[in-house]
């Protein structure tokens, strides 16, 4: 066995834990496979926020990117989808993140 083997499993949720079921990670990740391990709808439903999709790879550190899909705000204007990447072990960055993009808090915005 692979003194590594364990760091692959899904055994250990760390931060992920309060998503509940929307936190669903393969029983074990492969290395470096990016995998869709969270969906998270914004809140509230007629809100500022954005629907947010988690990814990990394991290498076996963990990484993540966060992807904030395109929406329309309170007040009917268009939002652009963004992205962001984290290093690894930012698991309570990403619950941080996820929340303030779901919520409204966090926009980006272009240049101009």
């Amino acid at each position: 066995m692979n003194p590594f083997d364990c760091l692959y499993s899904n055994k250990d949720p760390r931060a992920f834990s309060q998503w509940g079921v929307f936190y669903r990670p393969p029983a074990l990740f492969e290395h470096g496979r990016d995998y869709l391990v969270a969906e998270l709808e914004k809140m509230p439903l007629d809100g500022d926020g954005r629907k947010v999709r988690v990814y990990e790879t394991r290498l076996p550190a963990r990484f993540y990117r966060i992807v904030a899909g395109p929406g329309v705000n309170s007040v009917g204007d268009p939002q652009a989808g963004f992205e962001f990447s984290t290093g690894s072990g930012c698991e309570e960055l990403v619950v941080q993140l996820v929340d303030a993009i779901r919520s409204g808090m966090l926009v980006l915005r272009g240049g101009q």
